[in-house]
């Protein structure tokens, strides 16, 4: 579990994990974008997000304050 604070209308892109990894990123403060790579999704406070983490993905502040989420990453083991 992370959590990441993105300053004011910062963004944050992450290179694909491997095959079968999952995030779920919940909004704790402020709103952010979050940009994959076939969709964008805009998060408000208490909202969460799953998605499949082998994409390329982006994190971006869409706000004039720090915005807070809170990350799992789910690591599949075979």
């Amino acid at each position: 579990m992370y959590r990441i604070e993105l300053d004011p209308l910062c963004s944050y892109e992450s290179a694909p994990h491997m095959e079968g990894v999952e995030e779920t990123l919940t909004l704790v403060e402020g709103q952010v974008n979050i940009i994959l790579e076939t969709e964008e999704v805009t998060l408000e406070i208490g909202e969460t997000l799953v998605f499949s983490g082998n994409q390329l993905h982006r994190y971006e502040n869409a706000c004039e304050k720090m915005s807070v989420l809170h990350l799992i990453i789910h690591y599949q083991y075979v």
